[in-house]
C-alpha cells in the first residue's frame, strides 16, 4: 500500500504551464499521460488518507454547502458527489437529499455499509446510476485531480435532471491571492493536482459543454490560513528569494452551472 511518500514520489510537485488566455495552469509533467496511472494511484490510498483531510472547519464548510443549494429542504432532492471519499460531505448535509456517492479511490468501510448513500466505487461513467436523474452533481476538491475537466463535465452532463446543476468547488488560478503567491501557492505543491482552473478558464469550459447559466463565488478553503498568517508567508517566501510555500487563503470558488 502507497504511504504519503509514495504518492510524492510518484506525483511531485507539479511542472506547470499557465495558459496565456484565461490564467489556468496545467501540469506539463508524466501525471498528464496516464489517467491509469491516476486511478491506481488513488486506489492504493492510505487507509487514513480521508480522515487526515477531515477538520471540524471542514465539516461546517459541507453544512453551508448543502444549504446553499437546498436552502429550502422541503423537497427530497438527488445530489451525486464524484470523488466522494469516505462520504463526509453527503454526511454532513440534511436529511433531504437522496444520496449518491462516486469515488475511484480505495473504498472505505464507511461508504460500503453506507444505509443512506447510494455508492459506487469506480468513475461517475462507469456507474450504475440512472442518466438524467440527479438534481446536482458535485465535485468538491476534486477538479484539480482532473487529466481531462471538459470530459468530466459531459459525463456529468448526461447525469443531470432537465433542471439540475453541476457543483464545482476547486482553487482559483487567477485569483489575486494565488497570483500573489505565485509558484509557491500551496496548491501546486499538493500531490494529485493537474489543473488548475481560473475563473474564465472553468467558465469557458462549461460553456463549450452547454451549460451557459454559470454563477461564481470566491470563498475561502476551509483549510484555509488568517490574512495575518498568509501575508507572514508571502514576505517570509520573498525575503528567502522566493522559497517556501505560502499557504490557501481566500483563492477558491464554488461554480454552479447549469443549462
Amino acid at each position: 500500500m502507497l504511504n504519503s511518500s509514495d504518492l510524492k514520489n510518484m506525483l511531485p510537485s507539479m511542472t506547470h504551464g499557465k495558459c496565456v488566455s484565461c490564467g489556468s495552469i496545467i501540469a506539463t509533467d508524466n501525471r498528464m499521460k496516464s489517467e491509469e496511472l491516476l486511478l491506481s494511484m488513488y486506489n492504493d490510498l492510505p487507509k487514513d488518507y480521508w480522515q487526515e483531510l477531515e477538520t471540524e472547519k471542514s465539516n461546517s464548510f459541507f453544512v453551508e454547502l448543502g444549504n446553499l443549494l437546498n436552502p429550502n429542504q422541503d423537497n427530497i432532492m438527488s445530489i451525486c458527489d464524484v470523488g466522494c471519499g469516505d462520504g463526509k460531505f453527503l454526511d454532513c448535509i440534511s436529511e433531504s437529499w437522496q444520496k449518491f456517492g462516486v469515488e475511484p479511490g480505495k473504498a472505505s468501510e464507511n461508504m460500503i455499509n453506507h444505509e443512506k448513500i447510494t455508492y459506487f466505487n469506480g468513475t461517475l461513467d462507469k456507474s450504475p446510476f440512472r442518466k438524467h436523474s440527479m438534481d446536482i452533481i458535485t465535485y468538491i476538491d476534486v477538479f484539480e485531480h482532473l487529466a481531462d475537466p471538459i470530459k468530466e463535465i459531459k459525463i456529468a452532463k448526461e447525469f443531470l435532471s432537465p433542471n439540475g446543476k453541476i457543483v464545482i468547488f476547486t482553487g482559483n488560478a487567477n485569483s489575486i491571492y494565488s497570483r500573489m503567491s505565485g509558484k509557491n501557492w500551496i496548491y501546486l505543491a499538493y500531490v494529485g493536482h493537474i489543473a488548475v482552473a481560473s475563473e474564465k478558464g472553468l467558465i469557458n469550459a462549461l460553456n463549450s459543454c452547454g451549460l451557459n447559466k454559470i454563477d461564481v463565488l470566491n470563498v475561502n478553503h476551509h483549510s484555509s490560513v488568517t490574512f495575518p498568517k498568509w501575508l507572514f508567508y508571502l514576505l517570509a517566501s520573498k525575503l528567502l528569494g522566493n522559497r517556501g510555500n505560502i499557504p490557501l487563503f481566500n483563492d477558491h470558488m464554488i461554480v454552479i452551472a447549469s443549462v
